[in-house]
């Protein structure tokens, strides 16, 4: 018997925006949970990591002068602190920022959430970025559920990009069945490189938080349409 408050999910096939933290254990809660009560649709269940590109975006945009509506910047990996990496030298529309620049906007972005924090002292969390951001996304899903060509997002979901974890963030292409297409990793510098290598021990880790949440240990099967764990060994992602 369906979770009730799933259940309604569950029956209409919806497109499922998870926006609780921690998403990087809450995103393989929600999917584990679905598939114990028998639905196995990984690929509708997102993680909504899209606060952590209107921030790149409007870092940038300031950094350089321009407006934050033209700005794009893609974030993979996580949506908690070091897990957070932004892709600074694919930034479009231009890309003219300095590696000191690169290595500052990287911290403000990962610790965006401790900056609002502090600056409220520990009275408030950043309500209005985060629903501006989550709009946006929901926004996204709407036009991808009605077709709409080209609809692409960072979000966090089960996912193969990188075969440490099933669980990444990512650009992907989002469709009436959910994700349609995975975009795969942006070209990344020699500096991302380093920051995704040290952040897969810590998405592991998350994730495993997860699994255990749901079933009290890992789940055994090691398929594709079951969360595991993969031994972590430093590598080039591109």
């Amino acid at each position: 018997m369906p979770h009730p408050y799933l259940r309604p999910c569950v029956t209409s096939q919806a497109l499922i925006g998870v926006i609780t933290s921690p998403i990087n254990s809450m995103v393989p809660i929600v999917v584990e949970t679905f598939k114990k009560q028998g639905d196995c649709t990984p690929g509708k269940v997102f993680g909504v990591t899209a606060i952590d590109v209107v921030r790149a975006n409007t870092f940038v945009a300031e950094t350089l002068g321009l407006d934050p509506e033209c700005v794009f910047v893609p974030v993979v990996g996580g949506h908690s602190g070091a897990t957070t990496i932004p892709i600074l030298s694919q930034a479009k529309p231009c890309n003219e920022l300095t590696q000191e620049q690169i290595e500052r906007l990287t911290a403000a972005i990962q610790d965006a959430d401790g900056d609002v924090i502090r600056a409220k002292r520990g009275r408030g969390i950043p309500t209005l970025s985060v629903a501006f951001a989550a709009t946006r996304f929901a926004i996204s899903l709407a036009r991808g559920i009605n077709g709409q060509p080209s609809v692409v997002e960072c979000a966090y979901v089960a996912s193969e990009v990188v075969q440490e974890v099933n669980y990444f963030s990512s650009p992907i292409l989002i469709g009436p069945d959910g994700v349609m297409e995975y975009l795969g990793l942006p070209k990344m510098s020699e500096y991302e490189n380093c920051l995704l290598s040290s952040a897969i021990p810590i998405l592991q880790d998350d994730i495993k938080r997860g699994l255990y949440f749901v079933h009290g240990e890992p789940p055994p099967i090691m398929t594709s349409t079951n969360t595991v764990l993969r031994e972590h060994k430093p590598r080039v992602f591109n």
